[in-house]
């Protein structure tokens, strides 16, 4: 009897699978780095908004992008 994880395409799937993830983290990692730059640059830098102003858009963006 064969079953789906003994089968032969789904023994190569996991280094497939561990490719994408490892690239998946990568473009994560940057895509972080990006946002949080670009909501201190526009809030802070361009509009000049008080501390407590800014972390209220920062937090929602930056919690958008951990929960997406």
């Amino acid at each position: 009897m064969i079953t789906v994880p003994n089968s032969i395409p789904m023994r190569h799937r996991p280094y497939q699978q561990m490719q994408r993830t490892w690239w998946e983290h990568l473009v994560w990692a940057v895509g972080a780095a990006l946002l949080g730059w670009v909501c201190t640059a526009c809030f802070a830098g361009l509009l000049h908004w008080s501390r407590p102003l800014f972390l209220v858009p920062y937090v929602l963006l930056t919690g958008v992008f951990l929960l997406a």
